[in-house]
Parts: structure tokens; sequence; C-alpha cells
């Protein structure tokens, strides 16, 4: 049987490019990100599994994520915590920096738990 992954922050990048790889070595790939219509895009072109809206930030989110994915498939092989942000600025602005660890470590954790 294929592996199950579920890839968070899927719709660009890294997160993108892990999917298109798993994907095309036989995984059952379910791509999730915050971003609805850039995950649609993403989906489209890749053709995964599924294709969740997931916004590690919100508990809310991951609930909902959750219960989507487990309607695709009861278990989840592999979950590659993928989501996160960066932000270059010379000065310290409280608000970036609680999105950052707000979106890298406590999202991770967060989906890690759930999922």
């Amino acid at each position: 049987m294929s592996p199950v992954v579920v890839v968070s922050g899927a719709n660009k990048g890294i997160g993108y490019e892990v999917s298109k790889k798993l994907i095309a070595d036989g995984a059952k790939v379910v791509m999730t990100d915050k971003d609805q219509s850039r995950l649609e895009e993403a989906a489209s072109e890749l053709e995964p599994f599924g294709a969740v809206k997931l916004d590690t930030t919100s508990e809310d989110s991951v609930k909902l994520a959750k219960q989507e994915i487990k309607l695709l498939s009861p278990l989840i092989d592999v979950l590659i915590n993928n989501a996160g942000v960066a932000h270059h600025s010379e000065s310290f602005e409280l608000k970036k920096a609680e999105l950052t660890v707000g979106t890298n470590y406590y999202g991770t954790k967060r989906a890690t738990k759930a999922l």
C-alpha cells in the first residue's frame, strides 16, 4: 500500500516540491495550506490524494482539517510539517516575532499533536 503523507505549507516552495516528488513516487499525498485559493491552484497542477485548508496557527482550523483528512484516510503514515514563516527586518517587531513563533513553533506542535 502507498503511504498517506500530509504536507503542510504545500502550496509553494519546499512543500510544493516535496509533494510533487512524493506523488511521483506513488505516495497518497494530502496537501495542506492556509491559503485556500493557492492550495487549490497547486493541487490542480499536482493532483494529490487530497487538498485540505489548514492554518496551523488556528486551533479550530487544525480540528477541522483533522476531520477532513480522516475522511480521506483514517491513518496517516507521515506528517511533513513544512508550514512556516520568516521575516527579515533590521528592527525588532513584536507582531512579526509573535507570528513567527506562533507559526513555526506552536503551529508545528499543534498540527503534530492533532494529526
